[in-house]
């Protein structure tokens, strides 16, 4: 290809080009077939209806929305002129022949329809253009079905309905094996494992994007399509408060994802690595970062991100107290409290909430922020669900409605502890702070709740102080339940490796036995010596059994 269009050979190149598009398409190269087919001139690709419908998906899977409907449009006129021609000689071989080629021509532009429609979120029209595409179908064709259910499910992701998108992931995942689209399929598995993190199944989402990482190390490959893998465990160990593993899996993934991932994943990524940016104080690498993003927000026609990136911009000048700076983003950015509501813009939202609490409007982030939690209930976003309640809590006490902040937090507390979510509460600082220690001190005795989350009260207090100790003055001693339950609250994950320890294992063979990393289980050592107050192996197994851990 390269030599072709460097000596400007178009047409050869077009033609070598229609040959490869569905092999780059499955092996993950969006980028590369996007620059080969801008590299050609407009007419070579208008007039081989292939290269327009590739060149439309390439775009739909990239969010490039409107440059899509244009190529779809070309797809379309060009398709309607093999038609033609195919009616003009009827009665030759040559036609029968180009009937089978016709209609899958029309089989391919109707998935491409439904899935420009379906990555736009448009679920009634992704809906139809489906079932028409598949009554028009004359022979089952995997790689279509495969493509089909990836919109129905990319189009039900975005309204929220994550039951129906896990099905439609599930399918496509099926399909894209027998098609073997492996690229699509392992997309299609680790979005599976996004769904299951947004439902607040941390664990069980953590474990699906291993196991997607060990198989591509045991094929001795590390596709484009695990990039969003990478940066799923970046969220996770976000999460969880591993920021160095954040950081690591985020990065990795990032640079994976320049080269395929849609900007919605860029974004998302972006986000949590700022987070950890402002974790560690370091606001001038995530400006800098950020402009790198808006960049290429601008340089693909990407106006609709723009409200989230600047959400994230009011992430820092919220940490900084910038407040005036922040109250500016939010008159600029033209979100409302009382705009309708949607999953890619929930993050912009939550964030405006903050600002208004923050900048005299307390009132209206109450409001949106009551919106923001029906709305992540009815579609089952426990991930959501604890996000808002702990902005909740710190809202209603600021406006000194310390029941409503107490109860927002107790819950956000319960619901959060079985899955080991840590930052959510630690990145709201102090007033979370208070609240815990209230909490804490109201609830020791109440044995339907507190003695389930008294360890990771205990735990968010010690992280939260261990963060900014500059922050905070020495507590009084609430009364602690009396209970032989441990104090200290340790991960699944961690509790996993801590039992492997006892049993006598090395760094080594723990990490073969949990399929992870030697260095993922060094730092799981250090979160447990930490949370013990320990300083080798012998000393944790005897905490540990102090403390009924072991």
């Amino acid at each position: 290809m390269h030599h072709l269009l460097a000596a400007h050979h178009f047409p050869e190149a077009a033609q070598l080009l229609e040959h490869f598009c569905e092999q780059l398409m499955k092996s993950g190269k969006t980028a590369t077939l996007l620059r080969w087919l801008q590299a050609l001139p407009e007419e070579y690709i208008q007039s081989r209806p292939y290269l327009s419908l590739y060149y439309t998906g390439a775009l739909v899977s990239t969010e490039q929305f409107d440059e899509a409907e244009r190529h779809l449009r070309d797809a379309e006129r060009a398709i309607e002129a093999v038609k033609q021609q195919e009616t003009a000689i009827s009665t030759t071989h040559r036609a029968r022949q180009f009937s089978a080629q016709t209609q899958h021509l029309l089989d391919a532009l109707a998935v491409t329809r439904a899935s420009l429609a379906g990555f736009r979120g448009d679920v009634a029209q992704a809906i139809e253009l489906s079932h028409q595409a598949r009554s028009h179908f004359r022979k089952t064709d995997a790689y279509l079905e495969s493509v089909l259910s990836v919109s129905l499910g990319m189009a039900y992701l975005r309204t929220g309905d994550l039951a129906r998108a896990a099905e439609a992931f599930r399918a496509a995942e099926v399909m894209g094996d027998t098609a073997h689209h492996f690229h699509l399929s392992l997309a299609s598995a680790s979005t599976q494992a996004y769904l299951l993190m947004e439902q607040g199944h941390l664990h069980q989402a953590a474990e699906h994007y291993r196991q997607l990482l060990r198989l591509a190390t045991e094929e001795g490959q590390q596709p484009a399509a695990l990039s969003s893998a990478y940066l799923g465990l970046g969220e996770l160990h976000y999460d969880w408060n591993e920021l160095d593993l954040a950081e690591h899996s985020l990065r990795r993934g990032l640079h994976g994802a320049q080269h395929w991932e849609p900007m919605t994943t860029l974004v998302r990524g972006s986000l949590f690595l700022t987070r950890i940016y402002v974790a560690h104080g370091k606001t001038t690498e995530a400006f800098n970062d950020l402009h790198v993003l808006e960049k290429q927000i601008f340089h693909q026609h990407l106006p609709r991100f723009l409200p989230y990136l600047g959400a994230i911009r009011a992430v820092i000048f919220l940490a900084e107290e910038k407040m005036e700076q922040a109250a500016r983003w939010a008159q600029e950015s033209h979100l409302q409290v009382d705009d309708e509501l949607n999953l890619l813009y929930e993050f912009p939202y939550l964030i405006l909430a903050q600002v208004l609490a923050r900048t005299g409007r307390p009132d209206d982030a109450t409001l949106l922020l009551a919106r923001l939690l029906t709305h992540a209930e009815a579609e089952g976003r426990m991930r959501s669900v604890i996000d808002i309640l702990v902005c909740q809590a710190s809202v209603f006490q600021s406006q000194g409605e310390d029941i409503h902040a107490q109860q927002a937090l107790l819950r956000a507390v319960v619901l959060a502890a079985p899955e080991g979510w840590l930052r959510v509460f630690i990145d709201q600082g102090e007033p979370i702070r208070t609240l815990l220690c209230t909490i804490r001190a109201q609830h020791a005795n109440d044995p339907s709740v507190f003695p389930q989350v008294s360890p990771f009260v205990n735990t968010l207090l010690t992280l939260i102080e261990r963060e900014r100790p500059d922050r905070f003055s020495p507590q009084p001693s609430a009364p602690h339940p009396k209970s032989t339950t441990s104090p200290v609250f340790l991960t699944t994950r961690e509790r996993e490796v801590l039992h492997l320890v006892a049993l006598g294992l090395s760094n080594q063979h723990i990490a073969h036995e949990l399929v992870v990393a030697v260095s993922t289980v060094k730092w799981h050592l250090k979160q447990i010596s930490t949370k013990l107050a320990v300083h080798n192996r012998i000393q944790m197994i005897a905490r540990a059994r102090d403390i009924h851990l072991l």
